[in-house]
């Protein structure tokens, strides 16, 4: 039986909207593999930039131990350097992480831990250098020797753990 041409232009009609169809729905998600892609391509570079300004402070914080070492076994003031520069940095990385981790509260309060244990940690080796100043190295000693000094860098880097474990959560999402 011969087909009609009424139904040859309703099956062509046909034919052309499943084609209209599935062409949009190509495209449309096309779009949104691309708005995802974009999505994830930024959560990527935030966690990464976030990694990186923690792995640097992290870095930093090592030199004035290193300083306050040298300082106390030799009395050269050279040694002190990494101390002084470390010292003047501090805050304004600490502002830099806030800024990084601002959008959610446990960062925020482990960026907090981490300023207070830096904060108390810089305080103990400028306690240690100005006792060397005055003359009284036994007592510098004591103060490291009390690992006071152990303690805070030890919640410092506990800080950092978590930190960086937060970020990689996100690499990993």
């Amino acid at each position: 039986m011969p087909i009609s041409k009424f139904a040859f232009v309703r099956f062509t009609v046909l034919l052309m909207l499943v084609g209209l169809v599935a062409l949009l729905a190509i495209v449309g998600t096309t779009i949104w593999m691309i708005a995802d892609a974009e999505t994830n391509f930024q959560n990527l570079t935030d966690a990464r930039l976030r990694r990186s300004a923690l792995i640097d402070f992290r870095i930093m914080l090592d030199d004035p131990e290193v300083g306050q070492r040298g300082y106390l076994l030799t009395g050269n003031p050279d040694y002190l350097q990494p101390y002084l520069d470390v010292r003047d940095a501090i805050p304004s990385r600490v502002e830099r992480l806030r800024s990084l981790f601002h959008s959610d509260a446990d960062q925020r309060a482990d960026i907090d831990r981490l300023a207070v244990a830096t904060s108390d940690k810089l305080v103990e080796l400028k306690e240690t250098i100005d006792l060397l100043d005055s003359g009284r190295r036994d007592d510098a000693l004591a103060v490291v020797k009390s690992n006071r000094g152990k303690e805070l860098a030890d919640q410092a880097r506990q800080n950092f753990s978590r930190l960086l474990s937060s970020v990689d959560q996100l690499v990993v999402k």
